[in-house]
């Protein structure tokens, strides 16, 4: 997807956001965070039960609803992690992650 300045979630991808984290800035900001703890590389994710993981060492995972690749490969070399993170909630496809939501649901 193409960049957007203002990319928010919205509909059930919001909604759940909210319901575990407050808002969407509480959870943009405490995923970062957590993100920034990851020694090397990995990645970083939201858990179908709401909780934000982190993943090392390529160990299978089931219940994905968000992830962000942590991998030096990831982002210019020339950026910090946190510079990187800052950018990429421009890409991330909402309608995607509501998708995956439905299906957790149903």
């Amino acid at each position: 997807m193409a960049p957007k300045t203002a990319n928010k979630p919205s509909g059930k991808s919001l909604a759940f956001i909210e319901k575990h984290y407050n808002s969407w800035e509480d959870f943009r900001d405490e995923f970062n965070d957590t993100a920034n703890k990851i020694q090397g590389s990995g990645w970083c994710y939201l858990a179908k039960n709401g909780e934000i993981k982190l993943i090392a060492n390529h160990k299978w995972k089931t219940d994905i609803v968000l992830l962000i690749d942590l991998w030096e490969h990831a982002f210019d070399p020339f950026e910090t992690r946190k510079e990187y993170l800052k950018k990429i909630w421009r890409l991330i496809d909402w309608s995607v992650i509501n998708d995956r939501l439905n299906a957790s649901a149903a």
